[in-house]
C-alpha cells in the first residue's frame, strides 16, 4: 500500500469540553449546537460566539458561520 492512498484529516478541539471532532462534526457538536458562529484558532481549537464573553481568545481566531 502506498502512502498516497491515505487521506489525513486534522482534528479540531472544542475549547469548552476539549473533545476532538472532525471538521464536519463541528456544526453538530453538543457545545455549539444552538450557535450560528464558532471561532477557530490557528491550533484548530473552536469555541462558540457566546463563550467569547467569558473566555478571552488568545492569538488569531477566524469566525466561521455554521448555520443561518
Amino acid at each position: 500500500m502506498d502512502s498516497r492512498d491515505f487521506e489525513v484529516e486534522l482534528g479540531n478541539t472544542c475549547g469548552i469540553c476539549e473533545e476532538t471532532v472532525n471538521s464536519e462534526e463541528i456544526k453538530v457538536h453538543k457545545c455549539v449546537e444552538r450557535c450560528h458562529y464558532v471561532y477557530i484558532d490557528e491550533n484548530r481549537c473552536f469555541i462558540h460566539e457566546m463563550a467569547t464573553t467569558t473566555i478571552k481568545p488568545s492569538g488569531k481566531f477566524a469566525e466561521v458561520q455554521i448555520r443561518n
